[in-house]
């Protein structure tokens, strides 16, 4: 049986499915990312006991010198061990950007807790600085994915498809905003996911005297927080959705604008059309407004505007993707 460093995903199909299916919104550390995605993978089709950040058994006397003597298989055992396992060269890994885009992640959650705990000074500048740290998190991520812009057409299609340049948009312009606790929910949970991620797979970045600890105590405990990963993310896409019909409840009582509600409306056409979960979750949500309007107990000229409404998304929204 083949393990995991030897063990060839590209000829599996379930591996491209899942791939397909799996969403990992505007992460900046694409290596790591899949490196993760694979593990998971191999953990819940191949081997379920397989686990990364066991410790190997120390190789005998014979091994090791056979091991020194030859360049080409210490070069392999080094592309082989998991990312965690090589500290100095994650130090060297992290450059000043993704200090920077780590820092904003961090801010996020900073200012989003003194938002909703209020110690000093008044909460609604930490609600704009929550997002306007997510607005610099993103546009980092949005250049280690596009580099430095050309100014064609090429590259402004691969910048307006990234999904970096979407919540890029939405939160400066959210920053400016009266706050609302729910639009804050999803870039929290974004900037939570990503320091638990880069941590983990960044153990480099711990300084060497708390090393030990984090590793015996706090390690397990953000492993089975990124278990939960792909169920808090489905958690996070529903409520984006729902965050569309805070906007509207809002403009209406005074509290929000036509332009917030026209931007999200794009924000989430973008969504619908390059993620796989918020598809699923608006077209299960169709559905059940579907039965409510179209049921009996609905007048029938709200279940005529209803259908209006509803057509005319439809046909805009599969208009944008037959151009994409």
């Amino acid at each position: 049986m083949s393990t995991f460093e030897t063990f060839n995903f590209d000829s599996d199909p379930r591996w491209k499915e899942y791939k397909t299916n799996t969403d990992v919104p505007h992460v900046s550390d694409a290596e790591g990312v899949e490196y993760r995605l694979k593990l998971r993978f191999y953990k819940k089709f191949i081997d379920a006991n397989y686990d990364p950040y066991k410790k190997q058994e120390a190789p005998s006397a014979n091994s090791s010198s056979s091991t020194s003597s030859n360049p080409s298989n210490q070069s392999a055992r080094r592309q082989s061990a998991p990312p965690t396992s090589n500290t100095q060269s994650v130090r060297s890994g992290m450059n000043i950007m993704q200090y920077v885009w780590l820092f904003s992640h961090v801010s996020v959650l900073v200012n989003a807790f003194f938002y909703l705990v209020p110690l000093v000074g008044t909460s609604e500048g930490n609600y704009s600085r929550a997002f306007f740290s997510a607005t610099i998190a993103n546009a980092i991520s949005l250049f280690n994915a596009v580099g430095v812009p050309r100014f064609n057409r090429e590259t402004l299609q691969r910048i307006m498809m990234n999904d970096s340049t979407q919540y890029v948009m939405l939160y400066l312009l959210m920053s400016t905003y009266s706050p609302f606790i729910i639009a804050l929910i999803p870039p929290v949970v974004y900037s939570f996911y990503h320091i638990c991620n880069s941590v983990n797979a960044n153990t480099g970045i711990i300084h060497p005297s708390i090393a030990g600890i984090y590793r015996k105590i706090l390690e397990p405990k953000v492993r089975l927080v990124l278990s939960q990963e792909q169920n808090s993310l489905m958690w996070v896409t529903q409520v984006e959705v729902m965050t569309m019909f805070a906007i509207i409840f809002n403009t209406i009582i005074g509290y929000g604008s036509i332009f917030l509600c026209l931007v999200y409306y794009w924000f989430l056409t973008h969504r619908y059309m390059l993620n796989y979960q918020t598809r699923m979750i608006c077209d299960a949500l169709g559905v059940k407004l579907d039965q409510f309007f179209y049921g009996p107990s609905c007048p029938a000229i709200i279940s005529k505007f209803y259908g209006y409404i509803r057509n005319y998304l439809r046909n805009s929204v599969q208009q944008r993707m037959q151009q994409q």
